[in-house]
């Protein structure tokens, strides 16, 4: 029988037609993987602008939050530097060992507000499965979720409320000081 069709013939049909397998459909993204603490941060590379070894001073800002370690320049920009590490309060053991002068890479975001992220380590750029993400319960968090990669779990920030988390302990004595 020439005209018999076989199962191992019709399983690479989709493959030669150029129809994604299920595995193929999952939407993908790179995360930039950076080590702040004890911690490994990652931020979607499309909200990263630049990456730089820190060669320019990080200038102190008067009454700023433990989080915020002064602005610099960053590609002719000035930048409000945020220490990640500090984002996280007491949980990290090494935190207030942590200045910018120790945080040897800047990791320029992009958004209006101008923020760069000092780090310890930029561990990689790698791309994950966007379905992989266990996001958290609510909303207006710091943290979009956390991915395992390599059998470390990474927390994923939302840039647009790095600021907003920095400045939040600020305000609050604020509020109790009128």
């Amino acid at each position: 029988m020439e005209n018999e069709i076989h199962f191992a013939d019709i399983s690479i049909l989709p493959r030669s037609l150029g129809l994604s397998s299920e595995e193929d459909a999952r939407e993908t993204r790179e995360l930039l993987v950076m080590r702040a603490g004890e911690r490994l941060l990652g931020v979607f590379a499309d909200e990263a602008d630049h990456i730089s070894n820190q060669t320019t001073t990080t200038t102190p800002l008067p009454r700023a939050p433990a989080a915020i370690s002064g602005i610099a320049s960053v590609r002719g920009r000035m930048r409000t530097v945020i220490a990640p590490a500090m984002l996280f309060g007491g949980e990290d053991k090494t935190a207030h060992q942590l200045t910018a002068a120790s945080l040897p890479f800047i990791v320029a975001l992009r958004g209006d507000e101008q923020l760069a992220l000092a780090v310890q380590e930029i561990a990689d750029i790698i791309t994950i499965h966007t379905d992989a993400i266990e996001p958290l319960s609510h909303a207006g968090s710091l943290v979009r979720g956390i991915v395992q990669h390599d059998k470390e779990l990474i927390v994923i920030l939302d840039p647009y409320q790095i600021f907003a988390h920095a400045t939040a302990q600020m305000e609050r004595r604020r509020q109790r000081a009128k």
